[in-house]
């Protein structure tokens, strides 16, 4: 217990320490096994596209053909530290099918209990497989997210990188997908590389889409709310009649009272983009206690959410209730540009995610940590901070309006063990400022103009 000013506060880990994890053996470790997944026979009702196709020469699909689902077995890599298990599917678009929080035990991406064909994306179908998909060359998913990719796996003293590419069919651009893990971190790197090695330039749009559900519900309960730190939405596509048309913006995330940010309220599905790059952006379930951001910099231009509604009809891509939201990010703003890539040039994005837990609502995230608020009311909060690394020796400031309310001693922070600082006020979020080593990690703007 401490007294600064006028303000007692008192510091605590955020769950019992039991809960902390053991130094991993290996650092950072990787292996191969198998997993068995129902398929529907699709590959027998692909349908050869001619020259004047505009997806040619990728396959349609006929549905008439599709046989019933069938166990199939595929490639599953595994790679792990201390806090995080990966798991990557090379044989299904080279995808990162899912990640699970060790200390948690909480899953973080959508796994469809079914590999079906679904009516989405720009060949007319598309394979909802989970996990964070590369959907390059094209808007919505692109066109490859159905085929093998080679894997290749990297290790350098406590980092792996697993390199999953491809060749795209009607360029020839090689399409690279690179996923870092560092031991004794709680966040993993994700890269995403265009390389045009022809002679003409080629128009590319370049996306990485996560499927998110987080905790073990694998759908999307009524507590989960994105995180956008922004004031204004841009309208991709929508049945939710209180939204403008495409290409319209919207304000966010209050709209006549509704919280557009909690896929509750929805009245129909809704995909749009932030209007401008931002610093990061994430989801957070409070009932399932998990959740995820994305750290882009400013750097990223491109930032989506996608979700469906209650209203929505499941049976379109898998054989039960299970849903997700999506979280792209993209080497250009929206699904309306289409920036070429000039002959030998390279196109790249770099993002980070952080696997998150214990914090409340997620109020801001940065490469080292997360703060989220939790039992806040009128007289008092409970700020929570969850570091993506292990820092020794730390000092955490809790700041209001530039005036500092707590100083805490030096303490360890770690990526199981996040630290709660319950206060005798209720700041709002503008008001705000947390720091590591003097290092911020909520700023006191939700934005920038």
């Amino acid at each position: 217990m401490g007294n600064v000013g006028a303000h007692s506060f008192q510091w605590r880990y955020g769950r019992p320490l039991r809960s902390a994890l053991p130094a991993f053996a290996d650092g950072v470790t990787h292996y191969e096994r198998s997993i068995t997944l129902p398929t529907y026979d699709y590959t027998k009702a692909l349908v050869q596209t001619t020259p004047d196709d505009p997806i040619y020469p990728y396959p349609r699909l006929d549905r008439e053909r599709v046989g019933p689902p069938e166990p199939a077995t595929y490639r599953l890599l595994v790679v792990e530290n201390r806090f995080l298990q990966l798991l990557f599917l090379p044989e299904l678009g080279g995808r990162l099918y899912q990640v699970v929080d060790k200390a948690s035990g909480q899953r973080l991406f959508y796994q469809n209990p079914v590999i079906k064909p679904s009516p989405f994306g720009e060949r007319g179908w598309w394979l909802g497989v989970g996990g964070m998909e590369w959907a390059v060359p094209t808007q919505e998913h692109g066109y490859l997210e159905y085929v093998p990719w080679d894997m290749d796996v990297v290790q350098e003293n406590d980092i792996i990188m697993v390199r999953m590419s491809t060749a795209g069919l009607q360029s020839g651009m090689e399409v690279v997908a690179t996923v870092r893990l560092r031991a004794d971190e709680s966040r993993f790197g994700v890269r995403l590389i265009v390389n045009n090695t022809t002679d003409q330039a080629h128009p590319l749009q370049m996306w990485s889409n996560a499927m998110v559900t987080p905790g073990m519900a694998n759908r999307v309960g009524p507590d989960l709310r994105f995180v956008v730190p922004t004031d204004e939405m841009i309208t991709h596509a929508t049945q939710d009649g209180a939204l403008p048309p495409p290409q319209a913006s919207f304000p966010w995330p209050l709209l006549d009272g509704r919280d557009l940010a909690m896929p509750r309220t929805w009245n129909g599905y809704i995909g749009a983009f932030s209007p401008r790059p931002l610093p990061f952006f994430g989801v957070y379930d409070l009932a399932q206690d998990s959740g995820a951001a994305i750290i882009h910099n400013n750097e990223v231009p491109g930032a989506k959410i996608f979700g469906f509604s209650r209203t929505f009809d499941p049976s379109l891509y898998t054989d039960d209730q299970s849903d997700y939201v999506e979280l792209w990010s993209g080497a250009q703003p929206t699904f309306w540009d289409n920036p070429p890539l000039a002959a030998g040039d390279q196109r790249s994005i770099t993002t980070e995610w952080l696997s998150l837990w214990g914090i409340g609502d997620l109020q801001w995230a940065t490469s080292d940590a997360a703060v989220g608020l939790l039992d806040q009311d009128d007289t008092h909060s409970t700020v929570v901070v969850a570091t993506s690394r292990i820092i020794n020796d730390a000092t955490v400031v809790v700041s209001m309006n530039g005036g500092e309310l707590v100083r805490t001693a030096a303490l360890d922070l770690r990526p199981d063990q996040p630290l709660a600082i319950d206060l005798t006020v209720a700041p709002t979020l503008a008001e705000l400022q947390v720091s590591i080593n003097g290092l911020p990690v909520l700023p006191p703007m939700l934005f920038d103009n």
